[in-house]
């Protein structure tokens, strides 16, 4: 009889309940979602979570990941993506196909792209795309720059998600400050459309290498 390989479960991830909002799916959900924390804060690697499980879901999302500037795909925002299918365990699900990483069971993407190039060309299409997770947004340009990004995800029938990572202490000198903040606090003109989510390495210390 042969040996029997030992088991690989996957890894346990605690999920501070406060990203809750990232993992909804359904139609009436709010648009933008402003998820905020300093280093170790865990915000990042929990919303690469919420994108791989969304590729498992009936409306078939495609992901893109956005920074002002991405000049590789080995970016941290890849590094991130490929560990949460790690940890959940999901390794055989997907391939990798130049800049995509590919759901295979069900054929939704995760790309990876600058809004402007290193050449300064800016992104030309979002056509398809269901859900923006846009990396250190603080360092967006302009909310005009934002807002040609954001108007670019008009797919109908399925929930749409805008998701901005940032520091906060960084962002308090940038527009997204002005849009969506009044003296440091979330402003409340917002909240119809907007989740708010603020979290720091306290929250994630049973996550964080000793």
């Amino acid at each position: 009889m042969a040996k029997r390989g030992k088991k690989i479960e996957p890894k346990v991830l605690s999920v501070n309940p406060i990203f809750e909002p990232l993992f909804r799916d359904e139609l009436e959900q709010p648009r933008y979602y402003n998820v905020y924390g300093g280093r170790g804060s865990g915000k990042s690697f929990v919303a690469s979570i919420a994108s791989v499980q969304l590729t498992y879901s009936k409306y078939k999302h495609n992901i893109m990941y956005l920074r002002q500037t991405m000049t590789t795909m080995e970016d941290s925002s890849y590094a991130d993506i490929m560990k949460a299918i790690e940890y959940l365990g999901k390794q055989g699900d997907f391939k990798t196909i130049k800049n995509r990483i590919v759901n295979k069971t069900t054929g939704s993407i995760i790309s990876f792209k600058g809004i402007r190039s290193t050449s300064g060309a800016k992104l030309k299409s979002l056509s398809g795309f269901t859900t923006l997770v846009i990396e250190e947004a603080m360092e967006v340009e302009s909310f005009e720059e934002f807002s040609e990004v954001d108007e670019g995800v008009r797919v109908k029938g399925k929930p749409l998600k805008i998701i901005l990572l940032y520091n906060p202490g960084i962002a308090l000198g940038a527009w997204i400050h002005d849009e969506w903040f009044i003296d440091g606090r979330p402003n409340p003109q917002a909240f119809s459309d907007t989740v708010f989510m603020h979290s720091t390495f306290l929250d994630n210390e049973e996550n964080l290498n000793p």
